[in-house]
């Protein structure tokens, strides 16, 4: 198991797309209770594809899914 953390600016970029395309999914119908989960199985998926692993690729999901939030609840709707 790869458990190496990948470089900053790695995790940074996969966040913006995560961010992005969840975005974009959540704006074509995907119900709002699913976003979060969505978030972290893209994450998990481009931590495969990528070979960042899995275990970063939960990080980007979740730092994805906090950034959007954190920014909503800050600037509001």
């Amino acid at each position: 198991m790869n458990f190496e953390l990948a470089p900053v600016q790695t995790i940074g970029l996969f966040v913006a797309v995560v961010m992005s395309v969840t975005e974009a999914v959540k704006r074509a119908g995907l119900p709002k209770r699913f976003v979060p989960s969505f978030s972290i199985l893209l994450g998990v998926a481009f931590g495969f594809v990528t070979g960042i692993g899995w275990l970063n690729g939960i990080v980007v999901g979740l730092t994805a899914g906090g950034v959007w939030s954190g920014t909503k609840a800050t600037v509001g709707n």
